[in-house]
């Protein structure tokens, strides 16, 4: 009796034995659960899986618009010339022979966009042939130093210039020191109605050119690139470092909104 008890006990034993290894192998449908919290960890970091991030090592540009800081006291310095400035505007009354006035954006910015609309309102009349041309100006200084001209001696001024002269009709891009550099371009805002002027300065990845973008109205005008190549009278060959926005009228009428 024993032994039969025995056996069927073996029986039992190797029947459990066979039902246990039978059937089809196992087939993963999904990926084992270590894979799973190794995944989830990688979408949480905004791992992109090996894909190449299109923003990586891209500079961030910051946009400023002129008019929101208007009604700052804290964010404007000038040269004491007279000038008007309140929550809705930056005015320049400087429409007389030798009179000009400097005034400077503190916000200091190494890549961006300066957004505001630009009205000249009252032009000199002055001409090439009696030698006037030039003593009326409008300049515009992004990554500028100080308020004040385009350069002086002592290298205090710095940044990317647009300079415009006698009629306004046409506008040079350039640097300080150099305020020529890179051409003259039409921009046709001197017909007293205002006009949407953006401008750009971007360096590249590893801050050895610069890129120098306008654009008036929706239209670019021109964009140019300082490598540094062009040098004048051994002055600076090029401005990577931020600064702020300076606008400078001389024997000029015009408002900045």
């Amino acid at each position: 009796m024993r032994r039969i008890m025995s056996l069927l006990m073996a029986l039992m034993l190797l029947a459990s034995l066979l039902c246990a290894c039978g059937g089809d192998p196992a087939t993963e449908t999904n990926p084992p659960e270590n894979n799973v919290s190794e995944n989830n960890e990688a979408e949480t970091n905004g791992s992109n899986n090996g894909a190449e991030d299109p923003d990586a090592g891209s500079a961030e540009t910051k946009e400023i618009v002129v008019s929101d800081y208007l009604a700052d006291d804290s964010k404007w310095e000038d040269d004491g010339g007279y000038h008007e400035r309140d929550e809705s505007k930056l005015y320049f009354d400087n429409y007389m022979a030798g009179d000009y006035c400097a005034v400077r954006l503190t916000e200091e910015a190494q890549n961006v966009t300066y957004k505001f609309d630009l009205t000249i309102s009252q032009l000199a009349e002055v001409s090439m042939e009696d030698f006037t041309w030039w003593d009326s100006e409008l300049l515009i200084i992004a990554r500028s130093a100080i308020p004040a001209a385009s350069w002086y001696d002592d290298g205090t001024q710095t940044g990317y210039t647009l300079t415009s002269w006698g009629d306004m009709s046409t506008v040079f891009i350039g640097r300080a020191g150099y305020d020529d550099a890179f051409g003259e371009f039409e921009w046709n805002v001197n017909d007293g109605q205002p006009h949407a002027v953006e401008l750009s300065v971007v360096n590249n990845e590893d801050n050895t050119a610069v890129t120098i973008t306008l654009v008036v109205d929706g239209v670019e005008i021109a964009s140019v690139v300082d490598d540094g190549t062009l040098i004048k009278n051994e002055r600076p060959g090029m401005y990577p470092d931020a600064g702020g926005l300076t606008i400078r009228c001389k024997w000029l009428e015009a408002t900045i909104e």
